[in-house]
């Protein structure tokens, strides 16, 4: 890693073993809000054994209970199947395509409600990662290693 600083390196260093202690984990039913700690982290979403969504958070239960509360604002993961669902894919923050918009038509209201209900059915697994700079990293990281489909990283 010629070139890099060696502060950004011992950053790095420390992903694989992260990686590492989060496949190690126990995947558990998101529904299960118990049994996610308060602590901040990152978190994979999985439906049938398959890793589909990373996400990063300050408090890993609150944001995996987000996902499956059924509220538009707070439902990100859901809303974006939903997005998929209906062929409305990219995210916009003009009033004609946001989530207000979307929520106000018939067919996405559905579409959501029902990739609420799919969301309700997948696990997680998670891994505490209390420093920011590496929580950054760390979700990148996972994301492009476990080949997660619903990640990005694109701001619309």
């Amino acid at each position: 890693m010629a070139g890099l600083l060696p502060e950004y390196v011992a950053l790095l260093e420390k992903l694989p073993p992260l990686l590492e202690e989060l496949t190690r984990r126990e995947l558990r039913p998101i529904t299960d809000r118990a049994s996610f700690p308060t602590e901040p982290g990152v978190y994979v979403i999985f439906e049938d054994g398959m890793p589909l969504y990373t996400g990063r958070t300050r408090n890993i239960r609150q944001r995996i209970s987000n996902h499956t509360a059924g509220r538009p604002e707070s439902s990100a993961f859901a809303f974006r199947l939903a997005r998929e669902a209906t062929g409305r894919v990219k995210a916009t923050y003009k009033p004609t395509g946001s989530r207000k918009a979307l929520m106000e038509t018939e067919d996405f209201r559905a579409a959501f409600a029902e990739a609420t209900m799919r969301v309700r059915a997948m696990s997680a697994k998670c891994v505490e990662v209390p420093d920011i700079l590496i929580q950054h990293l760390f979700e990148v990281y996972a994301a492009t290693a476990l080949k997660t489909p619903y990640n990005d990283f694109a701001t619309h």
